[in-house]
């Protein structure tokens, strides 16, 4: 994605928000299932994979965008 943004000419603050605006729908999404689809546990442990997805994400955005 951080050579995509590159190559686009896109500002690396753009880049974090679309990625944030990623995240937070899949959450809502998430927080959004009816009561009696939702395993406590279960939902607990995919939000953890999905923030620990997305941060790896976001944070090679950044390293490309540094040229690291």
């Amino acid at each position: 994605y951080g050579a995509e943004g590159q190559e686009l000419g896109l500002p690396l603050a753009d880049m974090l928000r679309a990625s944030t605006f990623f995240r937070d729908a899949i959450i809502e999404t998430i927080a959004e299932l009816p009561p009696d689809e939702k395993d406590t546990r279960l939902t607990a442990r995919l939000l953890r994979r999905i923030n620990e997805i997305l941060d790896a994400v976001q944070l090679e955005v950044v390293n490309e965008y540094e040229g690291t």
